[in-house]
Order: C-alpha cells, then structure tokens, then sequence
C-alpha cells in the first residue's frame, strides 16, 4: 500500500512502517526508491510527526494487552489536526490465525475515542450470500492464476 499511496500522491512523503524485520527488507526490495523504517510504534518513539496515519488490517494483531496503548502510540505519531484512516475485520468474520480480535462499531469505538474524534465508521465489507459461495469455492479449493476469471469473480463480488 505504501507503493500505492506513493504513486497516488506524488507530491507527499510516503513512509511504510512495520515492527517486523522481514517485512521492511521485503519492501526495500521491491520498492528501492521508497522510504521505510522498522520500528514498533508501542515500544519506541518515532521522533516525527505525521499528518495521516493508515491502519490497513493491522489492528487485529495486537494482542489485546497492548491494543490501548498502541492506540495512544498511533495518536501520539499524529500532528494535531492528523488523521487516521483503518480497516479492520468486523467480528462477523470468524477469528483467523495471528488475530486477537475482530470489531464491532461500538467495539471499535471505544477503543479510538479516547484519542481521536471519530468523524465517520463506514461497513467495508457485507458479508452476503455472493461473499460465501466465493469464499467456500475459490478460497479453500483453489488459487485462481486465469486473470480473465479472477476479473470476473472480482467484479461479482463487488456488485
């Protein structure tokens, strides 16, 4: 996503962060030209400051014993009129492998309203009758390498 957002907004200073090691040599390796530091945001402090700050399925992963203070660190890093912008599983989703937790609103409410003004929480993902069959065809029997298919499943999804 840092490749992503980098190209999308040229102009800015994009920065990927993550606590894990491999995960940085990984992006340094296919994103040479791009900006990344390894550092836990909980356990060390970033010296700058951020004017946005994107949790993309990251929350989930915090053990439940350090999810508020990650919250506060996440805050913390922001400028004052900084914004944070997250996705997370909702807890329809039943619990996967390296998950803590999964959200509700409320759920997902108290744990950011303390350090944030919350100006909107959006459903990503609905989950539906078309979402099931995809999941219990392509998800757990095969891994769809035809484009044109995987185009095709893509745009059913959506709708």
């Amino acid at each position: 996503m840092t490749r992503e957002f980098s190209h999308a907004f040229p102009r800015a200073r994009v920065v990927g962060i993550d606590y894990s090691e491999r995960a940085i040599h990984l992006a340094r390796g296919m994103n040479p030209e791009m900006e990344f530091q390894c550092c836990d945001i909980g356990r060390r402090k970033i010296i700058e400051k951020y004017d946005v700050a994107i949790l993309m399925e990251v929350f989930e992963h915090i053990p439940l014993s350090e999810a508020n203070e990650f919250v506060y660190a996440v805050s913390a890093h922001l400028n004052p009129l900084g914004r944070l912008y997250l996705t997370v599983p909702h807890t329809n989703c039943r619990l996967t492998p390296k998950h803590f937790q999964h959200f509700s609103e409320n759920k997902l409410t108290r744990y950011f309203e303390s350090f944030f003004q919350i100006l909107e929480l959006c459903p990503f993902e609905v989950h539906d009758i078309r979402k099931n069959i995809l999941d219990r065809i392509f998800n757990k029997y095969f891994i769809l390498n035809e484009p044109h298919i995987l185009n095709s499943a893509y745009s059913y999804y959506k709708k």
